[in-house]
């Protein structure tokens, strides 16, 4: 049996934008738990969020924005600079995913069905499992 090595201090800058990006999360949780209560949809994968964030907070966002479907477990996320709002502040509204639910990754997704040889996957699943289509999106 070994020992873990000992954990170097962490570097507590790189803490604090995940902080951040944890609590935008608790707020959207909050919006698609409402959505949840009154039956407009059924699991987070079935919501499109749409985030608008002040200057600062957007700078973060923007930076991750491929991520936050993940994050947020959705299937879409709409990301948009608010002057009006304060630098790190957030809004959040949420609605019915565009698309279709891919049978493979279960998130609604507009390209499901391009590649007529998997009518029910969307492209980037199509790409994983080595269809003709253009690969992981």
């Amino acid at each position: 049996l070994t020992t873990f090595p000992p954990v170097k201090k962490a570097d507590p800058s790189l803490a604090e934008p995940w902080t951040r990006l944890v609590q935008v999360r608790e707020g959207v949780a909050r919006v698609l738990e409402q959505m949840r209560k009154e039956k407009k949809i059924g699991n987070s994968l079935e919501a499109r969020v749409n985030l608008a964030a002040g200057p600062g907070l957007f700078s973060l966002l923007d930076q991750h924005r491929s991520f936050l479907p993940s994050l947020f477990i959705v299937s879409q996320v709409d990301l948009v600079r608010s002057e009006q709002l304060p630098p790190n502040e957030f809004q959040v509204e949420a609605h019915s995913a565009k698309g279709i639910k891919c049978e493979r990754c279960w998130i609604y997704r507009e390209d499901v069905g391009v590649d007529a040889a998997y009518p029910t996957l969307c492209g980037r699943c199509v790409g994983v499992i080595g269809g003709d289509s253009a690969g992981p999106n």
